[in-house]
């Protein structure tokens, strides 16, 4: 990754794709440019402001992955575990699969229970299961991983990114 102030507009414009990034103000600091896989790829520090509630953390972006992705957050245990509605959406369980419905919540608007299995299948979950506490949202070509209210320090970029990398990669090749 190499750094790159203009990836920061890249960055604000592809947030517009997230339904819990649309509403509230943005800040966009450090980023870089690489690669993923196929994917172009930006890390940087994202702070999100929604009236009083602030979070910042680091967070990868990934534009475009290889298929097309529906409207998906995939949320770790703790986060928004209640958060049924992903700002209109709807809870998407997946009983068969316990282990999984344990570390990750998952929402979606407009996406039917079978099209989130599909992204979401058992080898995805096994990963996700793996590495406990992402976050993941999903919305056409994008796909952006982060871990809430968590900012990597500079000297533990490179196995925060690592770790990104295996989760993002795992959901954007489904």
């Amino acid at each position: 990754f190499v750094p790159d102030p203009e990836a920061e507009q890249a960055v604000r414009e592809r947030l517009g794709k997230f339904r819990t990034f649309l509403d509230g103000s943005r800040k966009v600091e450090f980023p870089a440019r690489g690669v993923v896989g196929s994917s172009g790829a930006i890390v940087c520090d994202l702070t999100f402001q929604r009236l009083k509630n602030v979070s910042i953390q680091t967070a990868l972006l990934l534009d475009p992955v290889p298929n097309p992705l529906p409207d998906l957050a995939i949320f770790g245990q703790g986060m928004f575990r209640n958060w049924d509605i992903f700002l209109t959406g709807e809870r998407i369980e997946f009983p068969e699969a316990p282990g999984f419905s344990k570390e990750y919540g998952v929402a979606g608007v407009g996406v039917d229970a079978g099209t989130a299995r599909n992204v979401l299948a058992p080898a995805v979950q096994a990963v996700l299961e793996a590495h406990p506490g992402w976050c993941v949202q999903t919305s056409g070509t994008a796909l952006l991983v982060y871990r809430p209210w968590t900012v990597a320090p500079a000297k533990g970029i490179a196995p925060w990114l690592e770790e990104a990398r295996v989760v993002a990669a795992a959901v954007a090749r489904h």
